[in-house]
């Protein structure tokens, strides 16, 4: 039907696994598709992003009226809408990305983009690659052509995946592209995603929430699979990460004043913890 790059050789795999195990999980995913071949996805359990770097896919679904991907062009696939099946108009290559994007977003902020922005509900997103994104994407495919794959290089792609959607796009384009992830959501999430600020602690949210601590931990622990102390302080470290990404040169003593932290050494401390301590330059 077509051809998966992803599962030839792994000539530098076995260098990379003296070094570090366990790295299986590759996000990207190269298709080349021939004209007038089929291409189904059938997976429901993860949402997808496909870039279509060449070509044309016409999609066969009744249920849309979106049916043709174009080249130089994003789609956002949600999972409930799967599965999907796809004919090459002409020879395609697309890189598919399987990967959950939605632990990398500020949620609450793009919670607060889409209720600001209030995009009309479409199953199928698109946006157009912009030039930077699109070498970015080329890239990926050369390191896959050359076998060079590492889980650790293609979470620092996924970072730049990121960084090239916030400094790129303007928020509305964001909001409509990003809003099926909040199909997933529950009342529970937009409460939390609605009312929470940076500078909160659990007993505040709770407050705002009208809830006991207690009630909150529970209700955190099913419906985020963390504890709200660990998710506050994730979302702490992604206002620093977006911070720093705006402001290159900033040091660690402005970053912990600025973030009311106690001290420059808790400060990088928590950077440490949270892998972004090598984002800034000082």
């Amino acid at each position: 039907m077509y051809t998966n790059e992803n599962n030839k050789g792994t000539s530098h795999r076995a260098r990379e696994n003296s070094l570090l195990s366990g790295e299986r999980d590759f996000p990207f995913h190269i298709h080349r598709i021939a004209k007038g071949k089929t291409y189904q996805l059938n997976n429901h359990s993860q949402n997808r992003i496909l870039f279509i770097m060449r070509g044309t896919l016409f999609l066969d679904d009744p249920r849309t009226e979106r049916n043709i991907f174009g080249s130089k062009h994003m789609y956002f696939l949600h999972r409930n809408e799967a599965p999907f099946l796809f004919i090459a108009e002409v020879n395609t290559t697309l890189i598919e990305y399987v990967s959950e994007f939605l632990p990398l977003i500020n949620q609450q902020s793009l919670f607060r983009l889409v209720c600001r922005y209030a995009p009309q509900p479409k199953n199928l997103e698109e946006m157009r690659i912009k030039e930077p994104m699109y070498y970015m994407l080329i890239s990926i495919i050369h390191l896959k052509k050359l076998k060079l794959q590492s889980r650790f290089l293609f979470d620092i792609k996924k970072e730049e995946l990121l960084f090239f959607f916030r400094t790129l796009y303007d928020e509305a384009e964001i909001a409509r592209f990003f809003s099926p992830f909040l199909q997933d959501q529950n009342k529970f999430k937009e409460e939390i995603f609605s009312k929470y600020a940076y500078g909160d602690n659990v007993k505040s949210l709770a407050s705002k929430c009208c809830m006991t601590t207690k009630t909150l931990n529970r209700h955190f622990k099913k419906e985020f699979q963390t504890t709200p102390h660990r998710w506050l302080s994730r979302q702490k470290a992604k206002e620093i990460e977006l911070y720093i990404i705006h402001h290159p040169h900033v040091s660690f003593r402005e970053l912990s004043e600025l973030f009311k932290f106690p001290s420059v050494k808790a400060f990088k401390l928590f950077c440490e913890t949270h892998n972004i301590w090598m984002l800034i330059n000082d």
